[in-house]
């Protein structure tokens, strides 16, 4: 016996120490042993039924299976603290025990050869559904090619630093993330956004080559893990290899099984009230001798059989099988989801609230007025403009740095300085010695204390009522432009509402800094139940109030920055476009590595599809435990059937779980 401990604390050792490098090792030592178990019982039976051979033998072979069959039992007994005492494995290990005082070793060799086959293909199924997460962090090397000055050099990633440059081959995994500084080509960004198109890349001008990785287009950067297409890229590293969207990616599902729901908590807790309570009525059962008219053994023996049948096996893992297997299909499909508890919160959600920029709307608005109101060349109010902007990181200014930068054909301009951002109003800096102020026109005339003459208002509401976002360039004394850009809804949006209204969501509104008109352009054209423009951060925060003492379970959808604060008090929280976003990534409970709307709809059927899982994983499980008992207690069945249907219904369980791999 002290050999048989031995050998089962070193198995459960070695299994734990392999499960995130060699799974396949740790599977074969489990599935083995059970394999083993299952020969010596089967052998046990022929040596009686087929061989006739003396019980001696038979009994011999049982016991033998017995042991191999407890080796992970014994295991995961022994290291046991005396806090998690009540457990399965206990009821398992106390109804062995009691098969051999019952004189049927070959009931108990099937209860073990079953339970320890139960437990590794439970263990498989579990080690499946997280494969679909795990193999992020293999599917790239652990070295790059450096470009150098003495030629190419294979580095370790966690050698390389920002600046470095790096080859990446035709048809390979890029380490990196980065620019294209050289050649372009298609890159396969599926295992990171779900995307099923490659997207085509570009290098930059080599002058920007120092510029800050947020302010680069998508085509131009490129991402850890994605696939190369067939030409090679030279890429400016922009971020360390602990910091990449892979590595936070992978930090965020190696945290994933920490974030427990409420259901599988309360299924957790419950487990602990109901492991003893069973033993409780199976000892008590055992004792039925004393009150009927029948002998010891065969009180004892109802007893084992329903110690057996009412173990919590298969609700045990009902609910983290299934939450695992909807977070490994979500990740396949580009959704970060942050655990069981943002799963199940998402099931309950009945209103949205949606930023505009970029997430409603393309998120690429173009240039398309520029009324100069003091005389000024429209080339110096560019320069203006590109100086000040430029530092900025808004989609909007981004988008006017870009159409200014054409018309100015990329002549060299000079970048501000102390250059602030208003979040939701506007940006301030000095360029050329002189302090001006980009913004809606409230800002400006908080800033400057300047009146906006009608004139200039009717022409700021005559582009509004077109659906454009207007902007007012100002010095400290008067008002030189306004600047107009046009951002147009994503095609198929109003479908997708239409989509997210038949999966249960009541109400949709926007939130947007823009002007209200422009709000009310876009909300009535995607088909927004109502549309809030002008608001900041704080204000967004105030609508979503109102919404949740209507009684409202609320889901945010941002880009993670602006909306920090309504991301942060939305019940869930859904960052938009987070493949190019850390913050998005940190801030939101469910991250959409791309931009895809889509994807909203998906997650939601996922997260109602998951429930309707693990309520018919918890059905079967009590039920099939109920039954077993039932039949136990009104003798229609045996304790070999006891042991069958308690393990079946554990597999039975899991494979149920798994179907949500393959959700669509």
């Amino acid at each position: 016996m002290t050999i048989l401990i031995f050998l089962s604390c070193r198995f459960s050792y070695f299994g734990q120490m392999n499960s995130g490098y060699n799974l396949n090792q740790y599977f074969t030592t489990d599935i083995i042993l059970s394999i083993v178990s299952g020969i010596l019982w089967l052998t046990g039976l022929m040596s009686i039924y087929l061989f006739q051979f003396d019980s001696s033998i038979s009994t011999a072979l049982f016991i033998l299976s017995m042991l191999f069959g407890s080796v992970y039992l014994l295991g995961s007994l022994f290291p046991m603290s005396f806090s998690h005492f009540w457990n399965i494995d206990l009821l398992m290990f106390l109804a062995a025990i009691g098969t051999l005082v019952l004189g049927r070793p070959s009931d108990g060799a099937l209860l073990l050869f079953l339970f320890s086959l139960g437990h590794s293909l439970e263990e498989l199924s579990l080690r499946f559904a997280r494969s679909s997460l795990r193999n992020l962090e293999n599917i790239i090397d652990d070295f790059a090619l450096v470009i150098s000055s003495e030629g190419l050099k294979k580095v370790a990633l966690a050698e390389i630093k920002i600046a470095d440059r790096v080859l990446v081959k035709p048809n390979t995994r890029i380490p990196v993330d980065g620019v294209v500084v050289a050649g372009h080509g298609p890159v396969d960004q599926s295992t990171i956004s779900g995307e099923s198109l490659p997207v085509s890349k570009y290098a930059i001008n080599k002058e920007d080559a120092s510029l800050d990785f947020s302010i680069y287009s998508e085509e131009n950067k490129v991402y850890s893990g994605t696939m190369n297409g067939n030409e090679s890229l030279e890429v400016l590293v922009k971020k360390e290899s602990a910091d990449t969207v892979l590595a936070q990616m992978i930090n965020l599902v190696n945290e994933v099984e920490q974030n427990k729901g409420k259901v599988q908590l309360r299924v957790e807790r419950f487990e602990k009230v109901y492991v003893p309570i069973i033993f409780a009525i199976s000892l008590a059962f055992c004792f039925k001798f004393l009150i009927v008219d029948e002998s010891f053994l065969d009180s004892f023996y109802m007893g084992v059989s329903i110690l057996i049948a009412g173990s919590p096996c298969a609700l045990a893992i009902s609910t983290p099988s299934a939450v695992i297997a909807a977070i490994a299909r979500a990740a396949k499909n580009g959704v970060l989801i942050k655990g069981g508890e943002s799963l199940e919160i998402l099931n309950k959600v009945n209103a949205l609230a949606l930023d505009k920029t970029g997430t409603i709307t393309e998120g690429k608005p173009k240039l398309t007025d520029l009324i100069n109101l003091n005389g000024q060349s429209n080339e110096s109010i560019l320069k203006i403009i590109v100086g000040i902007e430029s530092l900025s990181d808004h989609p909007i200014a981004r988008a006017i740095v870009k159409d200014a930068q054409s018309t100015l054909e990329h002549k060299d301009v000079e970048l501000g300085s102390d250059v602030k951002n208003h979040v939701g109003e506007g940006v301030s800096g000095i360029w050329n010695g002189q302090r001006y102020f980009i913004g809606n026109r409230n800002f400006v005339h908080k800033q400057t204390h300047t009146s906006i003459p009608s004139d200039l208002r009717s022409k700021i509401i005559d582009l509004e009522e077109q659906g454009k976002t207007t902007l007012v360039l100002a010095d400290n004394n008067s008002p030189l432009a306004i600047i107009a850009v046009q951002d147009v809804a994503k095609s198929g949006v109003s479908e997708i509402f239409q989509e997210l209204r038949r999966s249960g969501i009541e109400k949709m509104v926007m939130l947007t800094g823009d002007q209200q008109r422009i709000a009310n352009h876009i909300g009535t054209s995607v088909g927004i139940t109502q549309a809030y423009g002008g608001l900041l951060p704080n204000e967004k925060v105030e609508h979503l109030k109102r919404l949740k003492k209507e009684g409202y379970t609320i889901a945010m959808i941002g880009d993670g920055v602006n909306d920090a604060p309504a991301l942060a008090f939305a019940d869930l929280s859904f960052a938009m476009g987070a493949v190019g976003s850390d913050v998005a990534i940190e801030t939101a409970d469910i991250a959409l590595m791309d931009d895809n709307l889509a994807k909203i709809p998906f997650a939601i059927s996922l997260s109602k599809a998951t429930s309707r899982i693990i309520r018919q994983n918890t059905f079967i499980s009590i039920g099939v435990a109920i039954l077993l008992i039932f039949l136990i207690v009104t003798d229609l069945t045996s304790l070999g059937w006891a042991v069958v249907g308690h393990e079946g219904s554990t597999v039975l369980v899991a494979l149920n779980a798994l179907r949500l791999l393959y959700f669509d």
